[in-house]
């Protein structure tokens, strides 16, 4: 299994053989669907419930995004847009909701996040619809139509976030705002992005982590790895890991600037013996040393 994504009631979970097997709570958690992407094979899972139904959108070895949405009762997912502007495979993606909007984050191979807006179409959202689409066709996308339960919604893509300079492997909203940000990288770095107050274009508020030692070495090229992946741990921390078997805290200070604090280290060999200390407060390991 590679990935898993879960909701209260239902989990996906997916494999290296490029297939998706769908769990649910009312089907006692056995095998509900399975859904077959080959020769795409999943490496990230994102699911989302609206008062309509429920969308999951797969990353992996493709540069798209597609969509698969499904009622709310009973459980089946049918396929639905595919989502089209990466160059790369797909490592993140993540979903947050506003008042009046859901959006969808996804993050690639390519170097670049790219933002998507889900609108509930209504009579009183012609002129917005409008909008959105010019904005999209100045950015060079396409809008996609969606349908939850014969409730239309468009897709648009919103923004491009450019900033990292390795793969981004992970994208996470903050848990209590949709409006802010989180990527981590293989070049080293983790950023922290929000929406400027007057233009609204997402822009870097805080890059956290290091210059990376082989700077403008790719992952494809052999570079040192960076971070793999990273958490909002809180509301006013985040937590990374990498290659190094270790995870990296930061945590956001009174004053509002992020300080890093000291975290678990790990083994990246094999590890030979554990033991506990007698008092039971702490682990000792040892590892293989060539």
């Amino acid at each position: 299994m590679n990935c898993v994504a879960v909701l209260p009631d239902l989990i996906a979970s997916g494999a290296s053989d490029g297939t998706v097997n769908i769990y649910s709570a009312s089907n006692q958690w056995t095998l509900q669907q399975t859904l077959r992407l080959t020769p795409v094979y999943p490496l990230v899972l994102a699911l989302y419930e609206t008062e309509n139904g429920i969308i999951l959108a797969i990353g992996g070895s493709s540069s798209s995004v597609p969509l698969f949405t499904s009622p709310l009762q009973p459980v089946q997912f049918t396929s639905g847009p595919i989502l089209k502007g990466h160059e790369d495979w797909i490592r993140g993606l993540a979903f947050a909701s506003t008042e009046t909007d859901v959006f969808l984050a996804s993050a690639s191979q390519d170097r670049y996040l790219r933002l998507w807006r889900i609108t509930k179409q209504s009579t009183t959202t012609s002129n917005l619809n409008d909008t959105d689409a010019l904005l999209t066709a100045a950015l060079g996308g396409e809008s996609y139509p969606l349908t939850l339960s014969d409730s239309p919604y468009t897709i648009t893509f919103s923004a491009l976030l450019p900033g990292h300079d390795d793969w981004v492997f992970t994208v996470a909203f903050h848990p209590s705002d949709p409006e802010c940000l989180l990527s981590a990288s293989a070049d080293a770095s983790l950023i922290i992005w929000r929406p400027e107050a007057k233009s609204g274009i997402w822009i870097p508020e805080t890059r956290l982590g290091e210059v990376s030692s082989l700077k403008g070495a790719t992952t494809a090229q052999g570079s040192s790895g960076g971070f793999w992946g990273a958490v909002w741990c809180a509301q006013d921390r985040v937590a990374s890991w990498g290659k190094t078997g270790g995870w990296r805290v930061w945590r956001r200070s009174d004053g509002g600037e992020w300080v890093q604090e000291g975290a678990v280290g790990g083994a990246v060999r094999a590890v030979k013996g554990i033991s506990w200390d007698p008092e039971g407060r702490f682990l000792l390991s040892v590892r293989y040393q060539s």
